[in-house]
């Protein structure tokens, strides 16, 4: 039987193809899950393989802040919220949301919702270019009380919450009703690949001016990650292994 080197060497280039095609298929790989506190509020939406998707208690998310009287603080609604497409293209209905308030309508003292912060606990292992979306809607209604203010402070912590380091990441906040806001966490090395990531981004307080002749709040909805699948040592070792052995049939096929 007659050995053709040269279309040895083609299915061996064509097979190194291959291997980088699925190569860049594992890394373009995006999982996500979303808040919308609606019917249902938490989703994960891609299967990815075992050990790099996050599950049903992995990413969580919570909140907080702290009120001067039982008129303020943070809770969460079950109305109000904003529809939005999450990032498989679908349609979410409009549910409820997280709220920061201030009201002092009925204790007539000064109120405020001070620490307030909402936090994601996840896992980063073999994901990587983490980004977070959300919408956040600022109220100032009647008078005597002030918007929501300035800017967010955004940190991260590996071990649990004892220290927190700063991203470098930050929004202004402007505008009211809900506003379309984004970070991108590509840049943030050192959270890559972790096994335990807290990230927090604090806002400012929430006020409201004694007597004030209605409620002041912050609203978060439609908080979004996606994150992309670092793709498993063994792929590119079969794209090596490809390649090397398409390059020896080349250099077998030129010698005389």
């Amino acid at each position: 039987m007659h050995f053709n080197p040269l279309f040895s060497m083609k299915k061996l280039l064509f097979s190194a193809i291959l291997a980088l095609g699925f190569a860049g298929t594992a890394q373009a790989q995006v999982i996500y899950s979303y808040w919308g506190y609606n019917d249902n509020p938490r989703l994960d939406l891609t299967a990815v393989s075992t050990g790099s998707a996050w599950d049903s208690s992995n990413p969580v998310l919570t909140a907080g802040g702290t009120g001067n009287n039982a008129e303020s603080g943070f809770f969460t609604e079950t109305n109000n919220g904003n529809a939005f497409t999450d990032f498989g293209g679908t349609s979410q209905p409009a549910g409820g949301m997280v709220t920061w308030a201030a009201d002092s309508r009925t204790s007539g003292a000064t109120s405020n919702s001070t620490g307030n912060f909402f936090q994601l606990s996840l896992t980063m292992t073999n994901l990587e270019d983490l980004s977070l979306t959300y919408q956040l809607r600022r109220a100032q209604l009647g008078s005597g009380n002030t918007l929501m203010s300035g800017t967010s402070l955004v940190e991260y912590s590996l071990d649990g919450g004892t220290n927190w380091t700063s991203t470098g990441l930050s929004n202004s906040y402007s505008g009211s009703g809900y506003q379309d806001y984004s970070l991108d966490f590509s840049s943030v090395n050192a959270i890559e690949g972790q096994s335990n990531v807290l990230l927090r981004i604090n806002l400012a307080d929430v006020e409201s001016a004694a007597n004030a002749t209605n409620i002041a709040n912050s609203r978060l909805d439609n908080l979004q990650i996606t994150a992309t699948v670092i793709p498993e040592p063994s792929t590119f070792a079969l794209l090596a292994s490809c390649l090397g052995l398409g390059l020896v049939m080349s250099r077998r096929r030129r010698t005389p």
